[in-house]
């Protein structure tokens, strides 16, 4: 199978075997390059919304950006069975690219290539890398993304990259003396950017290579005036240098290979420094001697990658102002991360700055042996500097106090591994500005960055290109090659921790018949760490974590363990609390402990996660200390505690609109408000979806199907229908294991609304049908009465609604029943719609009527909005526009206040109709695009032909044709796959009123024929009215004032028998021109 392909190296672009998978949407395609282009990499949701939205994002960005992710994730997922690429994971989203299939990480791993070959004196090698990068673009990037935002973040970049990767090609024909062509590539490019002087360097050497010595002279002179007249300097050394020897060569083929760069600076020279003698212990001054300035860094990794973003940070951090003292750098992070790889490969590489020394210290903070003491360090230091054994003062403190005399005004580079407190550093501090210190800790040394001002560089993990770097450098780049799947998937499994890569690569070494792809898959079976220890030795990740364990108290140990069965995505201190059985302000102090030393990391929105290496550490020592009895409990306590959260979340988003079907728990603490109880539920998605996967076991079944149940009384559907589908799936297989009616009912409900969020009405019928007999056997009217609603509902988008109002009638009576206000509030709201359809205007207000004082009891907005944008509409049937706009207005105002997306873009629509013809007709038909814009999101083909047929007609009115039959054809395109009869026969009257508005009488009547065999089977009896009007019109335009006057008469009928008396005004004029 031919792997997808993905392209960013011009217009967004995405294949999937071979065939291009179209991202229509602009904000999906913005939303997928800022993905593409941070590939791998997780994005947090707020940088997400200022690359789509600038500085002003929407309130409610947050739903808005979990629709677009859900809507392109159904784009980019090959189907069931196979690995998500989209992912949320607090606190945003990452998208995942195996190696190949990004244009711009080939682009990058060529360019790279290319240096690399530059770097060794391979020119050809080099040309032919470097050509094969430039040849993946595909023209200017992000040409068809219109969020200016992030063009204005990505296109620097990416413009840099490629014109690095010019001028390194450039430089490799040049060293391997192939410079035709050269000169009028290089003249074009100077001239589009003419402050680039490594381009005109170049330009130099290619017209001195080709015997056009005159011109070398010229090209300088036009770069120094552009230089002083657009920036005020004049050329770099290397310019003047490169221009005096052009002139002085012979204008051969030495010239082209002639670098522009200025030489590596040589190391400082072997200085003498004053020892630790008599003069520092109070003898004679003149007992000195010289030393060798000490060099004591330790030999670095020869296969060290990547970490380009922390050298850059310690490059930069190292070079600040220190006037006030030394500088201290501080690498913290997990256990095996690469901290004092990092360290020292900073350390050699800089060792030249520091000409007074280079010290190091092992202060083996999680070693075997005892921690090293300030003293103890402290006489090795003063050793190191010259001193004499047995000459350290006794006390600590003024041990500390010579030493910072000694290191005063040197420039010394100081590294202190493995610290594991505060007060085991700060008295090992040189004195005076001028040197550096470099200290690794798996701990945050808060009191390091409190005392001292120590500049924290977090090591996390590597990158996945540095991840397999460091896989190939071990195992080889052909077993690489031969299996870049198996390789990705190696370093995932590895969470990119460089300790686990190099175990891992290590142990492949010892199996070079072995399959990559084989030994990944036994990572992902053994969920300990077996695969991640040396084959021979007890060398590797659970070594170098179980030296974390002695620091830790017998709680946070505890606690550790038991959070290996928290969500993988991240978990709040309350789910940890539940997990332990400890009060939440208890758990929040050992999870912050164990952040402290790296084995919790804390995200955003007070939420933490484990990294998957400390996961599998987590679990092996779960297995090892806590029998399966106390392992089962403590997960039954997390999935109890995720079911009273669910229903305080149900409580507040969506009061009892889906009752549970048994007595579930609804304790714990209520929500602040609907925004954060549905930012809880945005946060705990992925989670929620694992649990009710996980609950397979007998002892778990039960809870299982309950919390799948519950999720439907919370989330937005329209913000999650497949993570909705997912999960309510997993509940019926539960359920049917348990074998209960009631329970296999209440899934098959659950399943029900899953489908009706998505779509797809087929589901709903089907799911809902198998749900209604298991409710009456096991008498349960509530689950009957809501499998009622959903068999309306799919009936009513059929065309069926006189079935459908015989089944909401028998809903709503169910609950008056039981006294159930919001589930009478509910069937009766919809019961309206299918009024509405038949013509019963009437009965369809005296439900809304009825509906709207239930939800107010309730307090339930959501549902206040539906009734008010319900009854909106029929006040403007009833030509009574006034109320109408007052009641549209006051639906706009509740789905504001509640960050409705969907409700606001309906309300827009329903106002604009209300006021017509006196809205302003600009606003008009701007307020129709966004609800259309705001409707796509949400991936419900219903909401989607209803705002199109809108658009439509408020296009229509507004005399412009061409857009109107463009929203109608869509409308009635979606209309006729999904079978939505209603919005199917608007769409076919709305086009053929566009024909006789444009006079087409004739192409109007195909269309109007088939509107009317539609909406005749189905009794929609307005619609059948509006087809009668429009033939009148048609008749009038072709002159037939008869047969115009009876189709008149028929509509004014209809409409009166209706009681749409705004339709029934218009029919009326009508009549009377006929």
């Amino acid at each position: 199978m031919e792997r997808d392909y993905f392209g960013i190296l011009g217009p967004v672009a995405v294949c999937r075997d071979g065939s291009p998978v179209e991202i229509t949407a602009g904000q999906q395609r913005a939303l997928l390059a800022a993905l593409l282009l941070n590939a791998g990499r997780l994005v947090p949701a707020e940088r997400l919304a200022r690359y789509l939205w600038g500085d002003d994002p929407p309130p409610s960005y947050r739903g808005t950006l979990h629709s677009l992710v859900c809507r392109l994730r159904r784009r980019l997922e090959r189907g069931a069975g196979e690995p998500r690429r989209l992912v949320s994971q607090p606190p945003g989203y990452l998208l995942r690219v195996h190696p190949g299939e990004l244009d711009l990480q080939r682009f990058e791993a060529l360019a790279a290539s290319g240096r690399r070959h530059l770097a060794a004196g391979a020119a050809l090698a080099a040309a032919a890398d470097l050509r094969a990068a430039l040849a993946l673009w595909r023209g200017d990037p992000l040409t068809d993304v219109a969020a200016e935002a992030l063009r204005a973040a990505a296109l620097p970049r990416l413009t840099e990259l490629r014109l690095q990767a010019i001028e390194d090609r450039i430089e490799a024909e040049l060293l391997a003396q192939r410079p035709d062509g050269l000169v009028a590539e290089l003249r074009q490019l100077t001239a589009e950017h003419p402050l680039r002087e490594h381009l005109h360097l170049q330009l130099m050497r290619a017209l001195a290579a080709t015997g056009r010595r005159g011109e070398v002279h010229e090209v300088y002179g036009g770069l120094r005036r552009t230089l002083v007249r657009e920036l005020g300097v004049e050329p770099t050394g290397s310019a003047r240098r490169l221009l005096a020897e052009l002139l002085g060569a012979s204008y051969g083929a030495a010239p082209a290979g002639a670098r522009t760069t200025a030489p590596v600076r040589e190391a400082a020279s072997a200085r003498t420094v004053p020892t630790v003698g008599a003069a520092a212990h109070g003898r004679s001054g003149a007992a000195r001697r010289a030393i060798a300035v000490p060099a004591q860094l330790p030999p670095g990794t020869v296969d060290f990658v990547g970490r380009r973003a922390e050298l850059a940070a310690l490059g930069r951090l190292a070079a600040a102002d220190a006037s006030g003292g030394v500088i201290v750098l501080l690498l913290t992070g997990l256990a095996g991360a690469g901290k004092s790889a990092l360290g020292l490969h900073w350390a050699r590489a800089t060792a030249a700055r520091y000409p007074d020394g280079q010290l190091h210290l092992d202060l083996r903070g999680h070693g075997a042996e005892a921690p090293v003491t300030p003293a103890r360090a402290l006489d090795r230091l003063l050793r190191a500097l010259g001193g004499s054994a047995g000459r350290t003062p006794d006390d600590p403190a003024e041990a500390a106090a010579l030493f910072r005399s000694l290191s005063a005004g040197r420039q010394l580079l100081l590294m202190l591994d493995d610290a594991d407190r505060s007060d085991q550093v700060l008295p090992l501090l040189p004195g005076g500005p001028g040197s550096v210190v470099v200290v690794t800790s798996r701990h945050l040394l808060p009191g390091l960055v409190a005392r001292h001002g120590a500049r924290r560089v977090p090591v996390g993990p590597l990158t996945p290109a540095d991840a397999l770097a460091l896989l190939e450098r071990t195992v080889g780049a052909d077993r690489l090659r031969a299996e870049p799947g198996g390789a990705a998937a190696l370093v995932a499994g590895c969470g990119r921790h460089a300790l686990a890569v190099r175990v891992v690569a290590t142990n492949l070494t010892h199996r070079p018949e072995g399959s990559l792809a084989g030994y990944a898959a036994g990572l992902v079976r053994d969920d300990g760490l077996t695969a991640l220890d040396l084959d021979a030795g007890d060398i590797g990740v659970r070594a170098s974590l179980d030296r974390s364990l002695p620091g830790l108290t017998l709680g946070q140990r505890r606690l550790l363990r038991r959070l290996a069965l928290a969500d993988a995505s991240g978990f709040t201190a309350d789910a940890a609390a539940a997990l332990a059985r400890l009060p939440p302000a208890d758990a929040t102090g050992m999870l912050d402990g164990l952040a402290e030393v790296h084995l919790v990391e804390r995200c955003a929105d007070d939420r933490y996660r484990l990294h998957g290496v400390v996961r599998r550490f987590a679990a092996d020592r779960l297995r090892a200390a806590d029998p399966p009895e106390l392992r089962a409990r403590a997960r039954d306590a997390l999935l109890d505690w995720q079911m009273a959260r669910l229903w305080a979340a149900a409580a507040m988003l969506r009061p009892r609109l889906c009752p549970p079907p048994v007595s579930a728990a609804t304790g714990g603490e209520s929500f602040a408000g609907p925004a954060a109880a549905a930012a809880w539920i945005d946060a705990e998605l992925p989670g929620l979806v694992g649990a009710v996967r996980d609950c397979t076991d007998c002892a778990s079944r039960r809870t299982g199907w309950r919390l799948g149940s519950a999720l439907r009384g919370c989330a937005d559907p329209h913000d999650v229908p497949s993570e909705w589908t997912a999960v309510a799936a997993a509940a019926l297989d539960v359920a049917q294991q348990r074998g209960r009616p009631r329970s296999i009912a209440a899934a098959h409900l659950n399943l029900a609304h899953a489908h009706l969020a998505a779509g797809h009405r087929a589901g709903v019928t089907a799911h809902a049908r198998r749900a209604l007999p298991l409710t009456r056997d096991a008498d349960w009217p509530t689950g009957q009465a809501a499998a009622l609603v959903l068999l309306g509902l799919a009936h009513r988008h059929d065309g069926q609604a006189q079935l459908a109002v015989a089944q909401l009638t028998a809903a709503a009576a169910i609950y008056r029943r039981l006294g159930d206000t919001a589930g009478a509030a509910t069937a009766l709201d919809n019961l309206s719609h299918a009024y509405w359809q038949l013509g019963q205007l009437d009965e369809a207000a005296r439900c809304l009527t009825e509906a709207l004082p239930g939800y107010h009891r309730i307090d339930c907005r959501i549902g206040e909005g539906h009734a008010l944008l319900g009854l909106a509409a029929l006040r403007w049937a009833f030509d009574q526009p006034a109320q109408a706009g007052r009641l549209a207005a006051d639906a706009l105002a509740v789905y504001r206040r509640l960050g409705n997306q969907i409700g606001e873009a309906y309300a827009r629509c329903t106002a604009t109709v209300v006021h017509w013809p006196r809205a302003d007709a600009e606003r008009a038909v701007a307020s129709a695009h966004r609800a259309v814009r705001l409707l796509r999101d949400t991936g419900d083909p219903m909401y989607q032909t209803a705002a199109l047929n809108w658009l439509g007609t408020v296009c229509r009115c507004r005399g412009r044709p061409g857009p109107a039959r463009a929203a109608y054809a869509e409308a009635l395109q979606i209309a006729g796959r999904t079978g939505a009869a209603y919005e199917r026969a608007t769409a076919l009257l709305g086009l053929a009123k566009v024909e006789v508005n444009g006079g087409a009488a004739p192409q109007a009547e195909g269309h109007l024929a088939e509107a009317a065999e539609v909406i005749v089977g189905c009794r929609f009896r307005v619609l059948e009215g509006d087809v009668l009007s429009t033939w009148a019109r048609a008749y009038l335009l072709r002159g037939r004032l008869r047969a115009a006057a009876s189709h008149a008469r028929g509509a004014v009928r209809l409409y009166r028998e209706t009681g749409h008396r705004f339709a029934e005004r218009q029919a009326l004029s009508l009549l009377a021109r006929a």
